[in-house]
């Protein structure tokens, strides 16, 4: 009778460590898979020279989405005050364009070409607290920004990111010239530098059978040659 009794509390007991074992992982694994639904990225519009995020909620694996998408706005006085100087042309399509720069799932981060320039755009200054370096920059060279920044703003509406920060360090190492830049020159280095990035994207495009593309930026190509 003893052993039966004992034999019964082991198996009960058992039973219920199991049952607790279970539970447990259940509730682990739904807090893994509710903290891994939370998406974040930030994006941004080459139309308007603005930035904003999103948050939503999608469930990993089943991507049911569990939530409208947030937004809030990012862009810094910086970007502002490229608009409002009439250095870039606001040009918004009815379907606003969004450029994905950063998104992440929880551990799993993702980084867009977009990024190139927006790490540009935040560049603070070192010579100066608080001030955004390309805010120094078109101080120091007001009559070089006219030209520097819609063809900055062109570039990202071609999606030429991954070109830009070559044309951005062009326009950095007039720090180190004793001479005031003249703008003529400047001009013919610039439409030279992103000729050739036009051209070299254009061709690789039309190696991996992106023609329309590809038919876009070597066209862009002779109009910079040309001018």
């Amino acid at each position: 009778m003893a052993d039966k009794q004992t034999n019964f509390g082991t198996r009960l007991f058992f039973r219920l460590f199991i049952s607790l074992f279970v539970f447990i992982g259940s509730v682990i694994t739904c807090i893994v898979f509710y903290l891994n639904s939370i998406v974040f990225g930030m994006e941004f519009s080459p139309d308007d020279f603005t930035r904003r995020s999103f948050t939503y909620r999608k469930l990993p694996v089943l991507n049911w989405v569990l939530s409208g998408i947030e937004h809030e706005t990012l862009t810094n006085d910086f970007e502002k005050s490229l608009v409002k100087d009439g250095l870039i042309t606001v040009s918004i399509p009815p379907n606003q364009t969004w450029h994905l720069y950063h998104e992440s799932r929880a551990l799993q981060p993702a980084e867009s070409d977009a990024r190139f320039l927006v790490r540009h755009l935040n560049l603070e200054s070192k010579d100066t607290e608080f001030r955004y370096y390309w805010e120094w920059w078109n101080d120091e060279h007001p009559d070089l920004a006219k030209v520097f920044w819609p063809e900055i703003a062109q570039m990202a509406r071609d999606e030429m990111y991954l070109a830009i920060p070559e044309v951005m360090t062009m326009a950095m190492s007039l720090k180190h010239q004793k001479k005031k830049p003249d703008t003529e020159k400047f001009s013919e280095e610039l439409y030279e530098l992103i000729a050739g990035s036009y051209q070299r994207f254009g061709t690789i495009d039309q190696a991996n059978g992106k023609n329309e593309r590809a038919k876009l930026r070597l066209d862009r190509a002779q109009e910079y040659l040309s001018k």
